[in-house]
């Protein structure tokens, strides 16, 4: 089978999470299939194309089984052709030799395509909270015109129940076309230390107690939140200040705070900015919990991450944050910031709870795994083969 796999939305450099998993699925794809064709298409400038095969590609290409093919047109101007004409193609796009389907991992403009395309919709939290986002976000999405892509796709990827669930309210996709495939968590990450846990805690400065939160800045993120409901416990607690427990914020910025929610600099509030994927497993296996109050989430990798890291985890009650924490976190409502501060309290001054939850989390990331996740990725795309002749699909826009 020859499969197209569409990363355009890896040229912005830095991974996100959807990144991650974009690249964790693909890895173990081309390693263990090497029956099958992979064409991976990017666009942009040609220093975007550099960007993503030094930064992303570098341990996929070069396998006979992988072809890169780079368009050289501005991401602006080629989306703006596909929103007014659906061209180029992406049977175009895929090159002279045809695909059998097309894997879109992430939302994107869908160009024109005679071919079955499998969508993964990590999430709908642009339509159940359009307030967190920016004009500028929302006016994407609104051109991106997400649940066209859902009709359009012959099957759709969703990493838990609560996106199926989601796409069936507010879309209307039947759940027959939904496949529910649960994201994977690296081998790295693990409870045992390495020789290089020293030097990523010395690189970036880490203080010797401190909490972690893995994630954008965006406002969906809830880190402000986070930030005073930290600051209000370490205020109250003597233990905490004894320790001097820090926050270590880790992520990139993507999306402007409104006006008034920026969090003042305090000195036990450490940003790190973006965090590279080789130094995350040392950071969580560092930290006393985990405090990851998101106010909607598709999955949330960083919940299975800490698990795989034997750190402890707080967490919403809400979305699919109650699939993935199962009965291994504590939970919290995330915009109650007193909750989050007796939760904080909790977790930081009880070495039971804190071995407790430990033990939970390993036992509850233990089947998870990026094979398991790509094998049920390429049944998918296997499947929409023959539902797609099934249903005569014409050339759709």
């Amino acid at each position: 089978m020859r499969i197209g796999v569409d990363i355009r939305h890896l040229g912005g450099g830095n991974p996100s999470g959807i990144g991650q998993y974009t690249l964790a699925i693909l890895r173990v794809l081309v390693q263990q299939h090497p029956e099958h064709d992979f064409v991976l298409i990017t666009s942009g400038s040609p220093y975007k194309a550099k960007l993503v095969v030094s930064h992303h590609l570098k341990n996929i290409l070069g396998r006979k089984n992988v072809v890169h093919i780079h368009h050289s047109i501005l991401n602006k101007l080629l989306n703006l052709q596909i929103f007014l004409t659906g061209h180029p193609s992406f049977d175009r796009l895929f090159g002279k030799q045809p695909v059998d389907v097309i894997w879109c991992p992430n939302l994107n403009f869908l160009p024109k395509s005679r071919t079955p395309i499998v969508v993964t919709f990590h999430d709908l939290s642009f339509e159940l909270l359009p307030d967190l986002y920016s004009g500028k976000r929302r006016l994407w999405h609104r051109m991106v015109q997400p649940k066209r892509i859902a009709k359009r796709a012959c099957l759709i990827i969703s990493p838990s129940k609560t996106t199926a669930s989601d796409l069936f309210e507010l879309y209307g996709i039947d759940p027959m076309n939904i496949r529910i495939i649960p994201h994977g968590v690296d081998e790295t990450f693990s409870e045992k230390p390495t020789p290089q846990d020293h030097g990523v805690r010395s690189r970036h400065d880490l203080p010797r107690h401190y909490l972690l939160h893995i994630g954008t800045d965006e406002p969906r993120k809830n880190r402000v939140r986070l930030v005073r409901a930290f600051e209000e416990a370490k205020r109250r607690s003597e233990f905490m200040r004894r320790l001097d427990v820090k926050l270590v914020l880790a992520g990139s910025s993507q999306i402007k705070r409104p006006a008034g929610l920026t969090p003042s600099p305090h000195r036990d509030v450490l940003s790190l900015g973006y965090l590279p994927d080789a130094d995350r497993p040392a950071l969580y296996r560092g930290a006393t919990a985990l405090v990851f109050p998101s106010l909607y989430e598709g999955f949330g990798m960083p919940i299975l991450e800490a698990f795989a890291s034997g750190t402890p985890v707080i967490t919403s009650q809400n979305s699919a944050m109650l699939e993935v924490g199962g009965t291994a976190v504590v939970f919290v409502d995330p915009e109650n910031e007193e909750d989050l501060v007796r939760a904080i309290l909790a977790v930081v001054e009880d070495q039971t709870l804190q071995d407790h939850l430990k033990t939970q989390g390993l036992n509850r990331v233990e089947k998870a795994s990026w094979e398991t996740s790509a094998e049920a990725t390429l049944k998918a795309l296997e499947e929409a083969l023959p539902l797609h002749q099934v249903k005569g699909q014409p050339y759709k826009h």
